[in-house]
Formats: structure tokens, sequence, C-alpha cells
């Protein structure tokens, strides 16, 4: 008997384009380049494949639960001229207000899914040249936000007026005419708003200098456009788009390594970790991310094989001090030991004996996350520690996913156990991949309302989306 995924891929797929879901993430490629009416279409459907898809649990596909209410659509298109194109068509539209209008009817009212908010929203439309391969690609990436914005009525809006080409090309530029363009059309999906930073550049010589510059920022040999000069003569270890560094507001400064040959190592502290994709996944898995934090040190190999050495780059706010750099030389004299990063999901479990029954899940980003009980008697988990989805306003634990991944409790009047140790306040206590967080009783005093008994399984998420312990 066929299943629901095997259904839907004969219902969207023909003979000359294929189909990937890679954990959050739909991924369609065309063998050619279809027609921009046919590209939108088949957006259009992967969308739809996407909310169902959202509705089953990465880890037990026969679960449902709510369906996803925010989706990222992304574009890549072969060629600059046909980028272009597409481009310039996508501007003549309201594609973003139409196709959230049209989900959320599907979602809404068709599917008669459970919706947070009633409303299913679609950010701006990107496009991006594909220099990889001879076709065309749709990605879709998914989540869920318990705040979303109210349900608003479904309806098509009419095309705005036509912007010139120059009109476009202004809106695209940073906030401070003083930096350069990235040099792409458009950015990747969800990759956020121009922000300022400042990035201390210092090469093998020990030479430092500091260089003011704007999100989205790319760094690579074939980066067009770059926000600073940088002689990439004879370093065949950084790739041609090595890697981004990006603002989203409700995660803050975001590392991209672009699934870059060698990887892109940070180091924070005594920590480090490696951003990697390896090479038999890059088709099919997302490029690796992570949260920055002010004063983290970004560490790329360089130079030939005979002259190796490595570029680091300090991320660095406007009151960054210099002393509180620590760069990234001699790692092995200092003790440090880095690896790969994996990223963690936190599955809440159900109140019964069964080990695998799940109510939900959440994918923690790599970098610093925090975890409470929400307002709807769940589990949320924010990136900041004060949040209006907590219960009771704060966070119960900062999850921290680095070289190792730890648990720091943050609540005195709220006990908790990893597994079934009791874990003292303000202690960054080590977390196995199927450790289980156990919190919850009546607390009188938590907010006038009580946590039900909860527990919290962390589980690593290995390639193609699945979780291990």
């Amino acid at each position: 008997m066929a299943s629901w995924l095997d259904t839907l891929k004969r219902q969207i797929l023909g003979e000359d384009r294929t189909l990937t879901w890679e954990g959050a993430t739909g991924l369609m490629r065309f063998a050619g380049t279809p027609s921009v009416d046919r590209l939108l279409d088949d957006a259009v459907r992967l969308c739809k494949g996407a909310l169902d898809r959202s509705t089953r649990s990465l880890i037990d596909r026969e679960r449902l639960q709510p369906v996803a209410n925010r989706l990222d659509v992304h574009l890549l298109i072969a060629g600059h001229d046909r980028a272009v194109a597409v481009q310039d068509a996508l501007d003549g539209m309201d594609l973003q207000g139409e196709l959230s209008a049209a989900l959320t009817d599907y979602a809404v009212n068709q599917q008669q899914y459970l919706v947070y908010g009633g409303r299913v929203h679609v950010s701006p439309i990107t496009v991006e040249e594909q220099t990889l391969s001879a076709g065309d690609e749709i990605q879709v990436r998914w989540r869920r936000e318990k705040d979303a914005a109210p349900a608003t009525p479904a309806k098509t809006a009419a095309p705005g007026p036509r912007k010139s080409r120059e009109e476009r090309a202004a809106a695209n530029q940073p906030a401070d005419p003083s930096v350069k363009s990235s040099g792409r059309k458009t950015v990747h999906a969800g990759e956020g708003i121009s922000q300022p930073f400042t990035l201390r550049v210092k090469d093998r010589e020990g030479e430092a200098v500091s260089y003011p510059v704007m999100t989205p920022f790319y760094f690579g040999r074939n980066t067009r456009g770059l926000q600073f000069e940088f002689d990439f003569t004879g370093e065949e270890m950084i790739s041609g788009e090595h890697f981004s560094i990006l603002y989203l507001p409700d995660l803050g400064y975001v590392l991209r390594d672009n699934k870059s040959t060698n990887g892109t190592m940070v180091v924070r502290g005594e920590e480090a970790v490696r951003l990697y994709t390896p090479p038999a996944r890059r088709e099919t898995e997302l490029a690796k991310e992570m949260r920055l934090k002010e004063g983290d040190v970004i560490r790329l190999e360089r130079g030939a094989h005979a002259k190796r050495g490595a570029v680091q780059f300090a991320f660095m706010l406007d009151d960054t001090p210099e002393s509180a750099l620590m760069w990234a030389d001699h790692l092995a004299a200092r003790g440090i030991q880095w690896r790969d990063a994996r990223e963690l999901v936190a599955q809440r479990l159900t109140e019964n004996a069964s080990p695998t029954a799940l109510h939900e899940e959440y994918t923690l980003m790599i970098g610093e996350s925090y975890l409470g009980a929400s307002v709807t008697g769940s589990i949320w988990v924010a990136y900041r520690e004060a949040d209006e989805n907590f219960r009771g306003g704060r966070a119960l634990a900062q999850v921290t996913n680095l070289s190792r991944c730890t648990l720091t409790w943050l609540r005195e009047d709220i006990p908790a156990t990893l597994n079934e140790q009791p874990l003292a306040v303000g202690v960054a206590t080590p977390v196995p991949g199927g450790g289980v967080l156990a919190f919850g009783a009546q607390h009188a005093d938590f907010g006038g309302n009580g946590i039900p008994p909860t527990r919290v399984r962390f589980q690593w998420i290995e390639g193609h989306g699945r979780a291990a312990a």
C-alpha cells in the first residue's frame, strides 16, 4: 500500500523533476529550465505539500501536530539572465500576499488543520542565480510560530505598480550607501534584514584590521562586491561562497556555512565547533547555521598545501572591547578540541510510560537556546531568556549546543532532574543524546499556575533529518 508521501510525490512530480524532504524543508529540482508559470505552479504545489508534511512529526510520521504557519520560499534559477527575468516577473505580482491567502484557505478551510493564529504567512519570495546546476530548484522551509498574527480574510490582491529596475536596485542596497552591495540580486529565504556589525580580520602574519560591514554579508573567492578588500590569490582552502552572516529579528546574527569544502569553524572561549556538510550530503541537506555571540572568532583554513595558515574574523558589535577577543591561534596548545556541529531536537514526551510517544518537538539552532513551559501548557523554545510565550515570562533552562551540549537550570523555585539526577541551579550540566529532562508539579507560586509534570528528551539530528541518540 502506497504511503501518503509516495502519493504526494506522484501528484507533484513528473519525469523532469525530483522531490526531496530534508528536515523542515522541501527541495524540488528540475532537470531543465521550466517556464515562469510552471515554476510558480510547482512552488504552490510544493508549499501545500510542505504544509501537509509539517503536520507529521520528524520522529514519528504517524503523529499529527499543528500545521506550520510560516513558509520561506526560495527560487534557485539556472543562469543570470533567467534569474533576472524571473525576478522581473515577480516584481509585477503580489505573489507573497496571494500565496499567503491561498495557503491559509487550503490549511484552514480545505484541510481543516489546526493553525496557530488562524493564518499561514509566506515570507517575501526570493530569487538567486543557480551556478552549481543546469536546472532550476525550489526550496520551501516551514516553521511554526505560536505568536502568529490573527486570522485575516483570504483575498487575492491586485498587482501593484511595476517599479523600474533602478528603483528595485536602490531598494535592495544596504542602508549605509558607503557599504558595497553583496552583489546578489536577493538574499536567501529567511536571511532577514540589514544590520551593521564589525569584523576584525586577522591574517596569518598576525595583522588585524577592523571593517564596518552590513548584513547580509558574504565571503568567498567568488563573492561579488565583497564589503572589504581581501587577496584570494592561491587560496584553494577558501570556497567560492564560503560563509554568510545574516540578521533575523527572532534569532539575531546568524552564521551560515554555505556547504564549503573545508567548513567554517567558530571558537567561543574554550570551545570550538565546525559548521560542515559532508560531500555526500550537500545535495540533500540544508546549510549549517549557528547563532553568533559577541566576541566569537570565525576561523578558515587557507593557503596552498605548502603554505598553510588560517584567516580569522572576530565578530564585534559597537561596544565590543578589543581586550575581550580571544583569537583562535594554536587551538591544540590551548587544549581546545573541536568537533563538527550537530543539531539538537527537544521532544516533549507523553505522560504515559511509552518512551516513543511524543506531544511535540523543536529543533534547536546551534549555539544558545532557552527552554521553558509555555502559556498553553506545553513547552516553548526561544532565543532569549525573557519571552512572552514562556509561562511567567521566563525560561526554565538554557541549552548550549557547541562542541558539547550542556543544560543550565535557571529556576530555584522549580526542581528538575536530568536522567533522574537533580539539577543544581546555574550549573552547566552535560546532556547526553537521549537524555531526559523532567520538571513540573503544582507550583502555586509560579505565575499563579501549576506546571504539570513534564519530560523533555534531547536527540541529535544526523543526516537526512533523522534524530538519533
